[in-house]
């Protein structure tokens, strides 16, 4: 049978049994044995009273520590979980990363490659130019105002080989005294 008392009731039923017992202490009032059972009647139902109270908070706080072991197990499988996401997720930041930044290499290598060979096709280009300066500055070559349209460089060439050729013939011819 479950017990419906409050501790304001089960603290005035404890000072009732205490004035009790201190009236039976007092042996010369009247009816002291029959008060004497009264006393140790009220002491037991105190005691059980007691007893079962605790046993009820006992069997509710074993509840409470039962509910929060489960609770902390939840969240140390849940923390568990969510540490195994967090690793996963810094694992795989750290490839698109790794990836990322290779890919970011390959192409900045792939333009300096790039950069590198349109600096050689630039220094060839500025070394003909230079070549072709200094021809022109000794006059091997015809002037560029003197190529009729449409010829390309190996005509520019072969007209600048035969002027060296006439130049040549014509200082050798002046050098012996012929006139050709």
């Amino acid at each position: 049978m479950p017990l419906n008392i409050d501790h304001e009731e089960l603290s005035a039923l404890s000072e009732d049994v205490f004035s009790a017992i201190d009236d039976v202490l007092d042996t010369t009032g009247p009816g002291v044995a029959r008060l004497a059972l009264t006393s140790i009647s009220m002491l037991n139902f105190l005691e059980t009273t007691i007893t079962k109270m605790t046993a009820a908070e006992i069997s509710a706080m074993e509840e409470l520590r039962r509910l929060q072991r489960i609770e902390v197990q939840a969240a140390q499988e849940r923390k568990e979980r969510i540490n195994k996401t967090i690793d996963a997720a810094v694992q795989t930041l750290v490839v698109d990363v790794s990836k990322a930044v290779c890919k970011f290499k390959h192409g900045v290598r792939e333009v300096v490659r790039r950069l590198e060979k349109r600096e050689e096709k630039g220094e060839e280009v500025d070394q003909k130019l230079r070549d072709l300066r200094e021809i022109q500055e000794h006059s091997y070559l015809v002037p560029v105002e003197r190529l009729p349209p449409g010829h390309n460089y190996w005509a520019f060439q072969l007209l600048g080989f035969c002027q060296t050729l006439k130049d040549e013939r014509s200082g050798i011819t002046r050098m012996m005294g012929y006139n050709w």
